[in-house]
């Protein structure tokens, strides 16, 4: 699943343990559990916030923040990922999200877990 926007989170909010799996940006996630967003958030925030929304749902949890990180947490494993980035169009916004969302749930759906999912989604980010 993907929250797209911010304002929809809320609507999602109360049926979080009925899915499967996500793919949303720091913002929303901090949307949807009810936190403090801060556009400055060091790695410890974001592995919480990631932590606590993976308790929520029944499935893994990919967050993409700022401009070049993700961070997975499926099960006990968290993994934390920065990627060398292209200079991005923010006017291409969806295509990245769509792209990244595509790349996290063909990951899932064959099985490819952890630092290979990691990579295939940042690639998936690059053809955006």
């Amino acid at each position: 699943m993907v929250v797209t926007k911010l304002r929809r989170a809320q609507r999602y909010a109360p049926f979080l343990n009925q899915f499967n799996g996500m793919v949303v940006s720091l913002q929303i996630a901090c949307s949807l559990l009810g936190m403090e967003y801060d556009e400055d958030m060091q790695d410890d925030d974001v592995f919480a916030v990631t932590k606590a929304l993976r308790q929520r749902i029944s499935g893994p949890v990919l967050i993409c923040y700022g401009k070049n990180g993700f961070c997975y947490c499926a099960d006990e494993r968290l993994m934390l990922s920065h990627y060398t980035s292209k200079s991005h169009n923010s006017g291409l916004y969806s295509h990245y999200r769509d792209c990244v969302a595509a790349g996290f749930i063909h990951c899932l759906a064959k099985g490819i877990y952890e630092e290979k999912l990691l990579s295939f989604v940042s690639a998936c980010r690059e053809v955006s």
